[in-house]
């Protein structure tokens, strides 16, 4: 998920979108955290049993929200030509 986020901040940024690129590295940077535990969720769920606290779940969905709407507004102001 970092990585993928990684290479979107650089393609804004290679687009000339710093500011879209900006607020992606900050959003990574700020909840690194929360993005390693969706990661290591991701590969647990596949080939490791393991259970979650409730609070850091919440905190996984929340940023999985925000990414969600974040890239939707990326995609919409950049490829959609808003």
């Amino acid at each position: 998920v970092r990585e993928l986020l990684g290479l979107v901040a650089k393609v804004l940024s290679a687009m000339g979108r710093d500011d879209l690129s900006e607020h992606l590295g900050m959003l990574v940077r700020d909840e690194r955290d929360v993005l390693v535990l969706l990661e290591e969720a991701y590969t647990g769920s596949r080939y490791l049993p393991k259970t979650y606290e409730r609070l850091d779940a919440e905190k996984a969905l929340e940023i999985a929200r925000s990414l969600f709407k974040l890239l939707d507004g990326v995609e919409h102001e950049v490829f959609r030509g808003a």
